[in-house]
């Protein structure tokens, strides 16, 4: 084996390596609103908070409670940073007045993404956890 040769392999073998690593740590990337919103509508949370999450889905206008318009993160119960969001994506609401469901079965990573374009929407209230940054692009 030359030098060239292993070197390589030492070369490829770290990547891999790192690339592990970033996965067993749940990577060191924010959650990208973008993928947040590709991933909610495939969930299918348009069917009850509509298309651009205006609280105006189909399904969502004969529940017991309007569907939450997500521009409006001052009324957002559970929080409105990401983090919270993504536990409220997690849990649901289970207070009696609202039909949200829970959805554990959705991997952490993609809650968390979903959760990113959410709060992006908000007004003046965009307050990511201190650990994920939002921003928020027009003409998606």
């Amino acid at each position: 084996m030359t030098i060239g040769s292993r070197l390589r392999r030492s070369l490829a073998s770290l990547c891999l390596f790192a690339a592990v690593l970033a996965r067993c740590n749940g990577g060191s990337k924010s959650a990208d609103p973008r993928e947040g919103r590709q991933l909610y509508l495939s969930y299918g949370c348009a069917a009850c908070h509509g298309r651009e999450g205006h609280g105006d889905g189909p399904s969502g206008a004969g529940g017991v409670a309007r569907p939450r318009d997500f521009r409006r993160a001052e009324t957002f119960g559970g929080g409105h940073t990401v983090d919270a969001v993504a536990a409220t994506i997690a849990n649901g609401v289970a207070n009696g007045t609202t039909g949200m469901a829970a959805y554990p079965q959705i991997p952490r990573e993609e809650r968390t993404a979903i959760a990113a374009w959410i709060v992006s929407l908000g007004s003046s209230a965009a307050t990511p956890s201190n650990t994920t940054e939002v921003t928020h692009e027009e003409n998606r």
